[in-house]
């Protein structure tokens, strides 16, 4: 990578780091409330995150832009969820923020499974939001920036010895399948297509 790529890429990981901390410090929420609101409900469903790594991570304060951006990803599919702490608070006010901020780190070219997961929760909360066109750009771009991680050859891999790699393996798995569900969700054939624009 070029040294100005490497330095613009750097600016952006600290400018997403930074709108991502200020925005998840503008909640009255701490992130271990809505990561576990996420776990109880969401997870369930559709369990592409690794609890305990996640929880380590937050622990730690390990919050680079990728982490950064995939709480506020958990954060957003969590507000979807009946709970009375989050009636007073719109997500449909947090969804272009995080959108934008998804979208510049995906433009550093840096492909991680934190941006992958974070993309899957997107495309989740464009789905059930009824925001066919979005979730559709939205899971492609999640299909793409799996087959560059090779997610899709994760499926055929057995799982190894160490109950570390164990997870690494069966978190790709999950997200390769989360990938795979959720494209099965957001066909293009939804929503109308005008034939004056084809």
């Amino acid at each position: 990578m070029p040294a100005s790529e490497f330095i613009v890429s750097l600016g952006i990981d600290e400018l997403v780091s930074t709108q991502a901390h200020h925005m998840l410090n503008a909640t009255s929420l701490h992130p271990a409330t809505f990561g576990e609101t996420y776990f109880t409900n969401f997870h369930k469903s559709l369990p592409v995150i690794d609890k305990d790594a996640f929880y380590w991570q937050l622990e730690k304060s390990v919050s680079g832009s990728h982490f950064s951006v995939l709480l506020l990803s958990v954060l957003l599919v969590a507000k979807l969820s009946p709970q009375p702490a989050y009636s007073a608070e719109n997500p449909d006010d947090l969804y272009p923020s995080v959108k934008r901020l998804f979208s510049l780190l995906q433009s550093t070219g840096r492909i991680s499974m934190e941006l992958i997961q974070s993309c899957l929760l997107i495309t989740s909360y464009e789905h059930c939001q009824a925001l066919h066109k979005d979730a559709w750009l939205s899971i492609g771009a999640c299909a793409r920036m799996g087959q560059v991680l090779n997610l899709h050859t994760s499926i055929l891999t057995t799982l190894p010895n160490g109950p570390k790699s164990q997870s690494t393996v069966e978190i790709k798995k999950r997200l390769w399948w989360g990938i795979v569900l959720l494209e099965r969700c957001a066909p293009l054939n939804r929503f109308p297509v005008d034939p004056n624009t084809c």
